[in-house]
């Protein structure tokens, strides 16, 4: 799902709004998963000692929502997509 959803930002604006949409629900969903993970010493031990992978995954989880998020702003506000109409030359742009 996280590589099908990043392959659909590399699309052009129309579709890659949900795919960005669609990587962030899929993020967000995930996150509290990862969040359980951590607190919640898991049944294996890492090489640097109990779950710190986890620990380490779940800041860049929610880091990686700010990069999305801030790498498609231009197709995921309201303004950006008016940008886009009116660039394109739209009929209906404002």
């Amino acid at each position: 799902m996280f590589l099908a959803a990043a392959i659909g930002l590399l699309t052009p604006a129309s579709i890659r709004r949900y795919a960005a949409v669609g990587l962030l629900a899929l993020l967000l969903v995930v996150w509290p998963g990862n969040w359980y993970g951590a607190v919640e010493a898991g049944s294996y031990v890492s090489p640097g000692g109990p779950n710190v992978i986890d620990w380490i995954r779940v800041p860049f989880q929610l880091l990686f929502v700010a990069v999305v998020w801030w790498a498609n702003r231009d197709v995921l506000t309201r303004d950006g997509i008016r940008w886009y109409v009116r660039r394109r030359g739209h009929p209906h742009a404002r």
